[in-house]
């Protein structure tokens, strides 16, 4: 091997090093004397550079000093760094791994040297990684790339692997290599959140557009009629038609607006319920009573097959509420002359109720978005059908409330389809069957007949109608328009219920009610009140009752539900007896 030969400079220096240190040590002129010339100055020459050979040993020692320091160093950074690091040799063989990387790998650091890295990588992106150590190896730089991990327990990591190559005798490779799967993750449900709400904003601008439609077309229907009433220009027939339709306009506004009340519910958790003992056999009847005119007009075949089923724990009028959307929604979308079955049945366990159309049917992508708020089957322009996607996803709600279960199925376009509700028998006791609507009506007529009742609304068109409505029962009627007039009317009347608005301009209904309770001798009877608002809320229902009314009922209200609910909050009187 040869001799590394030494720069002049560091020569130079080494030599003048030697000479100081002979100086001081006094070394070379102390054999002088017994020593000629030639020898004395090869004596010299041999001590200068034996002192030449201690000072370069010390800075050898120094050096491998520093060298085993930085070592360390290495080593403790190699062994101990956050994120997994390997040395591979060219072919991509592991010749080191840090604790991080074999735990990653799930394996020993002594058992993963001499294999080859690229069996850990998975196998669709194992020729990326080859592509990778090429290019560090003949393109002496640094790459990154994300590939896909495979460890012994068998479990997929997505990585981040950043390579460079070494300057070493053999050609080699340096490989960083973190996890990175929490953070696609992360970017994953980003991406998931960011479509989802770009999602609902589309759906909320195209239901936004079809509540506009939807709101607007009753509202020509009763503008347009109420019109041509008031100009007389219509026979006793068309008379007659515009009332009917005047009636079928206010009640689809009514059913639209209570649709969205029970979803702003349903979303809240605060869906009410008045759970007692049901026969689903009159929960279908009623149904199918909502549903006949629509029907008829589309000259639809409806079938009822109505088993004796047991009785089942539930609320009455939402069940009625489900079980009528889904004939609405069959009558929707089945064709004029088509055929519409309601079939009630049991088992041990459940109550089924099945609604089953010849209709047009369900595309199978569709099937699994129908019970989802606002889903529109056809949300363009030119659809055939109204509605604001609303029905399924409460009768969804309903049925879930229920402790029930509900499904769709369809075979596809123009093959009809199929909805079916499941709920839990229960083993309740037989309860009376209750009355029909018109008996209630007239029921609730024969105990108004000859009462006193104070009507307080600002809206001079509603405070007419329930005057007119209460009056035609028999009532003694007062009205007014606020809180100042309805006091006034207390001087000298003394009203068996209390009719009255929450939000009025001067007073609210509330307020108003306290005051009229803490009045002197004469307003201290507690009169029965009845809060008839278009708040519809739980908050608005909680605040009605904390002011002391007994019953809250939201506008608009059905003439048979007025009558009701002010006879049930008349005292019983003795048969023959009146006011």
């Amino acid at each position: 091997m040869a001799k590394r030969k030494r720069p002049p400079s560091e020569s130079s220096e080494l030599r003048q090093r030697a000479l100081e240190i002979l100086h001081e040590e006094g070394a070379a002129g102390d054999e002088g004397p017994s020593l000629n010339l030639s020898a004395a100055r090869a004596f010299q020459e041999l001590e200068i550079h034996k002192v030449e050979l201690e000072v370069q040993n010390e800075h050898l020692r120094q050096s491998r000093v520093e060298l085993e320091a930085a070592l360390d160093r290495y080593t403790q950074l190699f062994d101990f760094a956050p994120i997994g690091y390997a040395t591979l040799s060219g072919d991509g063989t592991v010749r080191e791994m840090n604790h991080v990387g074999a735990g990653l790998l799930f394996e020993q650091r002594a058992r993963l040297v001499g294999k080859r890295f690229v069996l850990s990588i998975a196998p669709a992106d194992r020729a990326s990684f080859n592509e990778l150590l090429s290019n560090v190896l003949v393109n002496v730089r640094k790459e990154t790339r994300e590939l896909e991990l495979m460890n012994v327990a068998d479990e997929r990591l997505q990585v981040r692997i950043s390579a460079c190559s070494l300057v070493a005798a053999e050609p080699t490779v340096l490989i960083a290599f973190e996890d990175i799967t929490a953070e696609r993750r992360a970017s994953e449900r980003l991406l998931r959140a960011d479509a989802a709400l770009r999602e609902a904003d589309r759906r909320k601008d195209e239901f936004l557009a079809v509540l506009s439609h939807e709101l607007r077309t009753p509202l020509s229907t009763l503008l347009v009629y109420a019109q041509l009433l008031k100009k007389g220009v219509l026979d006793d027939a068309k008379t007659q038609a515009g009332l009917d339709a005047i009636e079928r306009a206010a009640r689809v506004q009514a059913r639209l607006i209570d649709d969205l009340l029970d979803i702003s519910r349903i979303i809240a958790g605060k869906l009410s319920m008045n759970v007692r003992p049901v026969e689903m056999n009159h929960v279908a009847k009623a149904a199918l009573a909502a549903v006949e005119k629509e029907a008829e007009k589309k000259q639809l075949h409806i079938t009822a097959d109505l088993a004796a089923v047991p009785r089942i724990w539930g609320d009455t009028e939402r069940l009625q509420q489900a079980v009528t959307n889904l004939l609405t929604n069959a009558v929707k979308f089945t064709r004029h002359g088509g055929d519409i079955l309601l079939r009630v049945s049991s088992n041990a366990q459940h109550v089924m109720v099945e609604v089953k159309d010849s209709g047009a049917g369900i595309d199978k992508e569709a099937l699994p978005h129908l019970f989802e708020r606002f889903y529109q089957v056809d949300g363009t322009s030119t659809r055939t059908t109204g509605g604001l996607g609303l029905g399924l996803s409460i009768a969804r709600a309903i049925v879930v409330a229920h402790h029930g279960g509900i499904t769709a199925w369809s075979e596809g376009l123009g093959k009809g389809s199929k909805f079916s509700i499941a709920l839990p028998v229960s083993a309740s006791p037989n309860a009376a069957v209750a009355p029909s609507s018109h008996a209630l009506s007239q029921l609730a007529e024969s105990k108004i007949r000859g009462t006193r009742l104070l009507v307080v609304e600002d809206d001079a068109g509603t405070r007419e109608s329930l005057t007119e409505v209460l009056s035609m029962a028999g009532a003694d009627v007062r009205a007014a328009e606020g809180g100042a007039a309805a006091m006034r009317v207390l001087g000298d009347f003394r009203p068996d219920v209390l009719v009255c608005d929450i939000a009025m301009p001067d007073e609210d209904g509330c307020a108003l009610l306290r005051r009229i309770r803490a009045r002197g001798p004469r307003g201290q009877r507690k009169i029965p009140a009845l809060a008839l608002t278009a708040f519809a809320s739980e908050v608005d229902r909680q605040r009605t009752r904390e002011a002391g009314f007994e019953t809250h009922l939201v506008k608009p209200v059905a003439i048979e539900q007025l009558l009701t609910a002010v006879a049930n909050l008349l005292p019983e009187r003795p048969a023959g007896m009146s006011n």
